[in-house]
C-alpha cells in the first residue's frame, strides 16, 4: 500500500487497486500528486485527526501520575495489562484494602525485567506523589479478572484475581490477597473454572463459590473467613455430565441461599444445577424439588447462549427449559417455546412463557395460559412468523425482523418496533381481541 511520505496518510488502497488494474497507474500518481499539493497548502490538516484515531487510548492524569510512580520504581517502562473479561477492562484498580479509609492503587503489569509472567503492584498516595509499597508476581502471563471484595471483617478489602490458564486447556487461577501495614499477603490460590463473589453463609461478608475440576469431574465448594485465614468448605460433587462451567449465579429466597450452576455436558448441550446452601451442616447440597424433578434433566438444551438469569427482576434467578423446539417455519428460523421456572415455588414453576428465537437473539413473551395451547407458523408478510391456535385458524401476535437500512412498508404500519438485534428491527403485532394482552407482550421482549 503506498504511502506518502511527510504527511502520513495512506492512499485508498481499493482506488490504487481499481486503476492500476486498469493499466491507469498514471492517473493514480495524477491523484497522489493533487493530494499531496493539497496537504501542504492545508499543512496536512487532517492528519492529527487520523492519528488521533489509531492511538491507543490515553489514560487519564491520576493515571497517568501513578504510571510513572511505578515506571519510576521499576527503572523501566512497565507494559500495563488489561484483564480479558473484567468489567472495568482497565489495569488499574482504586480500593480501600487496609481499611484506613483511603484508596491504594492497584496496577497490573509486566516488566521486562522479572519474566513473562505478570505483577501486581500496590501504590500508596502521599501527598500529590504515589508511592509503591508492595509488588508480587502472579503465577501466569495473563489475567481474566481483577476485583475487590469485603471478604473479611475490619474494613478494608481483599483483591480476588483470576489469572489465565498458563496452558491451553488448563484450569485457571484463583488468588485472594490482603493488605495491612504496607504489606501483601496472598491468602488463598486454587485453580477453579469459574468463581462468584457473594454472601452465601450469611455472614454479612463475601464468600468465594469456587467451581474446580477433581479427579475429572466438576465440584463446587466456598472460600470463606476464618478470622484472619481462609477455609474451604468440603467440596460438592456436581452433576457427572458437567464438563466445564459457563456462569455461577446466586439469589436469596426467605433466606435461603441458593446458587444457579451453569454448565456444558460433553455432548454441548447446556446443563444447569440449583444448589442449596444448608446452614446447619454448613455446607452446599443439591436442591431437590418438591415434585420431583430432575433439573439437569429438565434444563438440557442446545442453545448456545441461553442461561439462567432474573428474567422478570424479582431476584430470582430463573431457569430457561426449552418446552418444544417449532418445526413448522423455516428451520433457519430456529424457534423454540422456551419457559423460565423457579424450581424452588411449591406449585407451578413456570414464572415466564414465550418463543425464542434464536436467529436474532430474543425472546417474546407470552402469556403463561397459552402454554400448550398454541403453535407458531409462517406470518402474512416476508420475514415473519406468528404465534396462532393449533388450529392455525386464528392468528394471535405477528413477528416481523426487518433491515433498519430499508424502508418500513405500507403494511407494517400497525406493528409496534419494540427493539433492535444489530442492524435489524423487531416489529410485533397482536390480534386486538387479545388487547388485555397485548402491553405484556410488547414490553416483553428479551435480548439474550
Amino acid at each position: 500500500m503506498p504511502r506518502i511520505k511527510g504527511c502520513g496518510t495512506i492512499v485508498p488502497y481499493i482506488l490504487y487497486k481499481k486503476q492500476v488494474g486498469k493499466g491507469g497507474e498514471g492517473i493514480v500518481w495524477k491523484i497522489i500528486t493533487l493530494f499531496i499539493l493539497v496537504c501542504c497548502l492545508t499543512g496536512c490538516a487532517g492528519q492529527p485527526a487520523a492519528e488521533e484515531l489509531l492511538r491507543a487510548p490515553q489514560l487519564s492524569a491520576e493515571l497517568s501520575v501513578v504510571q510513572k510512580a511505578l515506571n519510576s520504581y521499576l527503572g523501566e517502562s512497565a507494559q500495563l495489562k488489561y484483564p480479558h473479561k473484567s468489567t472495568t477492562s482497565s489495569p488499574f484498580l482504586f480500593t480501600d484494602l487496609d481499611g484506613d479509609g483511603l484508596d491504594e492503587a492497584v496496577v497490573l503489569y509486566q516488566s521486562d525485567n522479572k519474566g513473562l509472567n505478570v505483577h501486581l503492584a500496590v501504590l500508596e498516595q502521599q501527598g500529590q506523589d504515589w508511592i509503591v509499597t508492595q509488588e508480587m508476581e502472579g503465577p501466569s502471563t495473563n489475567v481474566e479478572n481483577i476485583s475487590s471484595a469485603n471478604l473479611q471483617e475490619g474494613g478494608g478489602n481483599e483483591l480476588v484475581v483470576l489469572y489465565s490458564s498458563p496452558t491451553a486447556g488448563a484450569e485457571e487461577y484463583l488468588a485472594v490477597y490482603s493488605y495491612t501495614d504496607t504489606t501483601l499477603k496472598e491468602k488463598a490460590l486454587w485453580p477453579c473454572v469459574g468463581y462468584l463473589l457473594q454472601d452465601v453463609i450469611g455472614s454479612s461478608t463475601q464468600d468465594v463459590v469456587m467451581v474446580r475440576r477433581q479427579n475429572q469431574q466438576m465440584t463446587i465448594t466456598l472460600l470463606i473467613s476464618n478470622g484472619e485465614e481462609f477455609s474451604l468448605l468440603p467440596d460438592l460433587l456436581l452433576d457427572k455430565r458437567f464438563t466445564n462451567c459457563q456462569q455461577i449465579s446466586y439469589f436469596n429466597k426467605q433466606n435461603q441461599h441458593y446458587i444457579v450452576v451453569d454448565g456444558q455436558d460433553q455432548s454441548g448441550y447446556t446443563i444447569t444445577e440449583l444448589l442449596l446452601y444448608n446452614e446447619e451442616k454448613n455446607a452446599l447440597e443439591q436442591y431437590a424439588p418438591t415434585d420431583g424433578t430432575n433439573i439437569v434433566n429438565k434444563t438440557s438444551r442446545l442453545k448456545p447462549g441461553l442461561y439462567s438469569a432474573d428474567i422478570n427482576k424479582d431476584g430470582i434467578v430463573e431457569i430457561p427449559v426449552v418446552e418444544e423446539e417449532i418445526t413448522t417455519v423455516d428451520s433457519g428460523r430456529r424457534l423454540s417455546f422456551v419457559s423460565w421456572r423457579d424450581f424452588t415455588r411449591n406449585s407451578n414453576s413456570v414464572v415466564q412463557f414465550g418463543v425464542l428465537d434464536m436467529e436474532y437473539g430474543f425472546f417474546l413473551r407470552l402469556p403463561v395460559a397459552w402454554k400448550d395451547k398454541i403453535t407458531v407458523s409462517d406470518g402474512p408478510v416476508a420475514r415473519s412468523w406468528q404465534v396462532c391456535s393449533t388450529t392455525g385458524d386464528e392468528w394471535y401476535v405477528n413477528v416481523v425482523t426487518h433491515p433498519m437500512d430499508r424502508e418500513l412498508p405500507q403494511a407494517f404500519e400497525e406493528y409496534h418496533q419494540v427493539g433492535f438485534v444489530g442492524q435489524t428491527r423487531l416489529l410485533v403485532r397482536v390480534n386486538e381481541l387479545y388487547i388485555q394482552q397485548k402491553e405484556m407482550i410488547i414490553n416483553g421482549i428479551y435480548l439474550l
